[in-house]
């Protein structure tokens, strides 16, 4: 299993503690076996309460500091941080990394994965200085030698970069420094990935989609670009032309190339051969063949003829209300906002100011309007500008360039009002 595929890729370095044999061998228990089921189906909150039974059962077995703790905690600790509960989380793994030092010799691997768990739940608790701690601390560990594991020092260079996107809002040093630092990050999780999967295997080419988030948040469209052809090309080699799997990049393809709103012509071939690949009849399946449905739309919206895109939103909400498994309620729920699809206000502003005293002048522009069933912009109105009234014919002129992704009731695209926009000029 490539352990970057799904939801709670902490979850698989938890479990795989459970079954470490470096460590005293955790006994096996039905109030065990049932906090590992409970985690493999997902059920954190019930994992939560049975894990901190079993922890107390094997401290009064072994006491506080017995080493067949340390692989409850950590699964303990994943089953929290599942759960939104990061400090807590975060204390479990804090509680298992103490039993590993009371109990030599050290456990590289396992102290490598309990320290990425407490990173993690650091990352998410917002506490970003004691999680960079926690992360370089795996870093050093997992790269030695002795753990031996690419897989895991991938993951870890991945926490570092989720937490280096997380606290940008705190950061100090420039823009340039900032995307400087994350792409140091990001090229050493690829080599790591590289190393653990081989370049040219099908789980390399999935996992290289846990880097893009990073592109996309820095504005480096053209390097996730890169990264999704690259992934299509290994794909299409490995699985063949259309196996679902295809999915993830051609529809990365074609969503980059929306919220650029450049190359039209790649952005509809991706969302269609993307809506054409052979797909199961899981969930998760019929979950991508819709979307893949509302990307033509999107493309369509943007690139081509406006009225032409409702087709497409009504064919991926009839994806998801006939499946078996979804309904009318959960496709309800997908379309229930509206999405922006791509923002020309800001090159529109520069281009209707210059020139002008606007242009000398910092503005912060609030304004609000109806998103209509076609994804257009209607019923403007300035809210609240920092300028007075200054900016009102500009700002009108360049909110009707917007473009979004309609909410869809039972079927139809419907009008939206009362949606807000602001934007900051300096």
């Amino acid at each position: 299993m490539n352990p970057f595929i799904g939801p709670a890729r902490v979850l698989i370095l938890a479990l795989g503690l459970a079954i470490t044999a470096s460590l005293a061998e955790t006994p096996a228990t039905p109030l065990s076996q049932q906090v590992r089921a409970a985690l493999l189906a997902g059920e954190f909150q019930s994992a939560r309460e049975l894990g901190n039974r079993y922890v107390q059962e094997l401290e009064q077995q072994f006491g506080v500091q017995a080493p067949q703790l340390v692989a409850p905690l950590a699964n303990l600790a994943t089953a929290t941080l599942e759960v939104r509960e990061y400090r807590e989380a975060a204390g479990y793994a804090e509680r298992a990394l103490r039993v590993l030092d009371a109990n030599p010799p050290d456990q590289p691997r396992t102290r490598a994965q309990l320290l990425l768990i407490q990173g993690r739940a650091l990352v998410n608790a917002e506490d970003y200085s004691a999680a960079g701690v926690a992360l370089r601390k795996a870093e050093s560990v997992a790269g030695n030698r002795s753990a031996d594991d690419p897989v895991l020092l991938a993951q870890v260079y991945e926490a570092q970069l989720e937490g280096h996107m997380h606290g940008s809002a705190k950061r100090t040093e420039s823009i340039d420094s900032f995307v400087a630092d994350g792409n140091r990050i990001a090229a050493r999780q690829l080599n790591a990935l590289e190393q653990a999967f081989g370049e040219k295997s099908a789980d390399f080419a999935e996992s290289l989609l846990t880097v893009m988030p990073w592109y996309r948040m820095s504005g480096q469209g053209s390097r996730e670009i890169q990264l999704h052809n690259r992934a299509l090309r290994i794909l299409e080699a490995t699985v063949g032309p259309r196996d679902e799997r295809l999915s993830v990049p051609l529809r990365g393809l074609a969503a980059v190339r929306v919220r650029t709103g450049d190359d039209g012509a790649e952005a509809r071939q991706a969302a269609g051969r993307a809506r054409e690949l052979d797909y199961s009849d899981a969930p998760a399946s019929a979950v991508a063949k819709a979307d893949a449905a509302a990307l033509l739309g999107d493309v369509t919206l943007v690139f081509g003829e406006v009225t032409e895109a409702t087709a497409y939103f009504r064919e991926s909400w009839q994806i998801l209300a006939s499946h078996p498994k979804l309904g009318p309620a959960v496709a309800n729920r997908v379309f229930d906002s509206v999405v922006m699809l791509y923002n020309r206000p800001r090159s529109a502003f520069k281009t209707l100011s210059t020139g002008s005293r606007l242009a000398r002048n910092e503005a912060v522009v609030q304004t609000e309007f109806t998103v209509t069933a076609l994804g257009t912009v209607a019923d403007y109105k300035l809210i609240d500008a920092t300028t007075g009234s200054d900016w009102d014919e500009v700002v009108q002129q360049a909110s009707k360039q917007l473009r979004y992704r309609p909410r869809v009731v039972d079927g139809e695209p419907v009008d939206t009002p009362g949606i807000r926009y602001q934007i900051t000029f300096e």
